[in-house]
């Protein structure tokens, strides 16, 4: 049986893919460049946030996932990057171009499209 919650080292699944984008990425959110507390409240708190919908990639791969403040994911829902860019914040452009590079690749790995 598989759970969420790893017995050995008593973190959730979700706190580990935390980690590992800030470990790739930062601490910082790639929406709005503030810095993301593991762990911590509201506002500021990190959360994973897919730069493809959900929806449409319909995976939780690292390739697909950004560390975004609690403020920033919630506010973006489930709308494209051009649509939230166009109503928020300046975004953090080097990690967010680096993550949706990533994202593409992903994509066409996917649909077959992608060698090497």
């Amino acid at each position: 049986m598989q759970t969420n919650q790893s017995a050995q080292s008593g973190t959730t699944r979700v706190e580990r893919k935390i980690a590992r984008l800030v470990e790739r990425d930062g601490p910082n959110c790639v929406w709005c460049g503030r810095r993301c507390i593991v762990g911590g409240t509201e506002g500021s708190r990190a959360t994973l946030d897919h730069i493809i919908p959900r929806s449409l990639c319909r995976s939780d791969h690292l390739d697909v996932l950004v560390l975004a403040c609690f403020d920033c994911n919630n506010t973006r829902g489930s709308q494209s990057i051009n649509v939230f860019i166009g109503e928020a914040k300046t975004p953090e452009v080097r990690l967010l171009n680096r993550a949706i590079d990533r994202a593409r690749r992903f994509m066409r790995v996917r649909a077959g499209l992608y060698v090497g």
